[in-house]
């Protein structure tokens, strides 16, 4: 069986004595180890349970002015850093600026 992909779970099984020499005798007959045996107990089990729905947490909420004031900061930062060029800015950073301005401007509109 490849291990790719897998992880290990520390655990602990709770068996009273003649429940732990039956677990011994299993693994002994069938040659096995014990983690080998869980794995396989614990995937036929899963295998018949449906899969889970993932549902993301619901976002944080959002203060516009504080991630407007956020937006128009790194463009002023982004600004500077373009008129300090001693050539003509890369065609993404001026792209780069032209989103941020129009995100900072959807942002204050409230949209």
């Amino acid at each position: 069986m490849s291990q790719e992909g897998q992880f290990t779970i520390p655990t602990r099984l709770y068996l009273d004595p003649v429940e732990r020499a039956k677990l011994e005798t299993l693994l002994h007959e069938q040659d096995r180890e014990l983690p080998e045996l869980l794995t396989e107990i614990v995937s036929q089990y899963l295998a018949g349970k449906p899969d889970p729905v993932f549902v993301p947490p619901p976002a944080p909420p959002r203060n516009r002015a504080q991630e407007a004031q956020r937006r128009r900061n790194e463009l002023q930062r982004l600004r500077a850093r373009v008129e300090g060029l001693d050539t003509a800015p890369l065609p993404w950073m001026v792209q780069y600026v032209a989103d941020l301005e129009a995100e900072v401007s959807r942002l204050e509109r409230g949209a």
